[in-house]
């Protein structure tokens, strides 16, 4: 897929990932919609890459479910129709199930996994009908694997992994791709800094940027549906015996 000039959703996008992701499209031409809750932190991102391409600041709670259809407009009215789907966005109250409450699952439900499949509803008519585009949802090793304290979270994301591969299914033959991204730890301010996580052993947010181009600029024969990103080592260890 040629990038230049295509029209980019990043949600999540005032820092972290979605800051990254940002500056790595921008460097290929992509005019990029930023969607968070801070506006501070996407007017930073903007100033970062406003010279290089065209960009959009759109300020909005993805918990906010019934006022999408709204934000996304405001968003096409600005940039334009839509090519490139990055639904980045993500959160998570971790504690024992019995300790959970409802409206903690709501809202982590809401933002992980049903914000993003409301957008893509949203976007892929114009995808469909160009016969061309993508929705890279970013997921976790927590959607692979079930993580004590984090059923929530664990359930949000393995939510994204089963969107992902059951969407594909629907929009392939239109030539459009859709990819779940599973990466391990990755040092961003979600990670709460404590002593016995070493952050320089993590997976930095510009190398899930360069996973998400990667996607986007392989040949049209080929999609590459699920992608698990790991630390080459554990950030746990202190050692190797």
């Amino acid at each position: 897929m040629l990038l230049t000039g295509k029209k980019a959703l990043i949600t999540g996008g005032g820092r972290g990932i979605g800051k990254a992701i940002a500056c790595a499209l921008a460097n290929e031409g992509v005019e990029i919609a930023l969607l968070a809750r801070t506006e501070k932190q996407l007017e930073s991102v903007a100033d970062l890459i406003g010279q290089k391409t065209k960009v959009v600041c759109i300020t909005a709670d993805l918990n906010e479910i019934t006022k999408l259809p709204q934000v996304f407009g405001e968003i096409e009215q600005s940039l334009g129709p839509i090519d490139l789907l990055i639904n980045n966005a993500g959160t998570g109250a971790h504690r024992p199930f019995l300790k959970g409450e409802l409206a903690d699952w709501v809202w982590t439900l809401n933002v992980n996994l049903i914000a993003g499949m409301y957008l893509a509803q949203l976007a892929l008519p114009h995808m469909m009908a160009k016969r061309e585009g993508a929705i890279i949802n970013l997921a976790s090793m927590a959607g692979k694997m079930g993580l004590k304290d984090s059923t929530a979270y664990c359930a949000s994301k393995f939510g994204v992994v089963g969107f992902s591969q059951a969407l594909f299914e629907e929009v392939r033959e239109h030539n459009i791709k859709v990819c779940a991204i599973c990466p391990g730890f990755v040092d961003t301010p979600l990670i709460p800094k404590t002593p016995s996580l070493d952050r320089q052993k993590m997976i930095a947010p510009e190398d899930v940027a360069q996973t998400v181009l990667q996607v986007l600029q392989m040949n049209a024969r080929v999609c590459p549906t699920e992608i698990i990103l790991r630390p080459q080592r554990s950030p746990y260890a202190t050692h190797i015996s």
